[in-house]
């Protein structure tokens, strides 16, 4: 009928997919399917893979509609909408509307376990968990919550978008490398906004007590947090 607009869904995943001749197969392709579906009409549903492609490099807007379980997709997907562009001359915050805390803020994100070793997992899940705690000590250091942080475990996502997300001005990566007695913990402290390190530092340590390991490296770090994003007096 003549004034009538038609309004369609659009789905945005990046994955491998398999030509044959005019048709399209594979995962990439079926993701993309079932994003189309959550959209809404005349909306766009992209999936975590493609916002993390993107980060801050398009001024697009993203509301993040949690993990979907969708048909023949045998692991649950994240999704986002995109809401729409931002000005041209305004640096785009992608992904939040949540303004920065008005005190030096920071997101642990869970440590890589480097060991290739399963049971290595907990020590490293522990340590982040434990230097969570202690940061979250400090007066003038907000500190994002384990719930929070943890989403991100096994992922590569670039500071700006976890800067994006959760609204923080640092970040603080963590590796763990196991080998018999002896552990190394490897620190780098990265402006969320510029995606430049802050500080970085090694700890060599004998795994003789696991508490007791986790507790000293806490300490340690927390207090130089201290002293480089709160300004506090150690």
């Amino acid at each position: 009928m003549t004034g009538e607009q038609m309004r369609f869904r659009i789905g945005i995943h990046v994955g491998d997919i398999i030509v044959q001749g005019d048709n399209l197969f594979g995962d990439g392709v079926n993701i993309a399917a079932r994003l189309e579906a959550l959209a809404e009409p005349g909306g766009i549903c992209a999936s975590g893979t493609v916002r993390d492609q993107i980060g801050t490099k398009l001024p697009l807007s993203f509301t993040d509609l949690g993990e979907q379980q969708v048909k023949n997709i045998a692991q649950p997907i994240k999704a986002y909408r995109i809401t729409g562009e931002t000005s041209p001359t305004v640096t785009p915050v992608v992904g939040s509307s949540l303004p920065l805390p008005d005190k030096p803020s920071i997101a642990v994100l869970p440590f890589v376990n480097a060991s290739n070793d399963p049971d290595v997992e907990y020590l490293s899940d522990g340590i982040t968990e434990s230097l969570i705690n202690s940061l979250s000590q400090l007066p003038n250091l907000s500190v994002k919550a384990q719930s929070s942080v943890f989403r991100y475990k096994s992922r590569e996502v670039e500071p700006q978008t976890i800067a994006a997300d959760l609204s923080v001005q640092a970040v603080l990566y963590g590796r763990l490398v196991q080998h018999g007695d002896d552990v190394a913990l490897y620190l780098s402290l990265v402006d969320a906004r510029t995606g430049n390190q802050i500080w970085g530092e090694q700890y060599n340590r004998k795994l003789i007590d696991i508490v007791s390991l986790q507790n000293e490296i806490a300490r340690d770090v927390s207090q130089e947090l201290r002293a480089r994003l709160s300004g506090a007096d150690e």
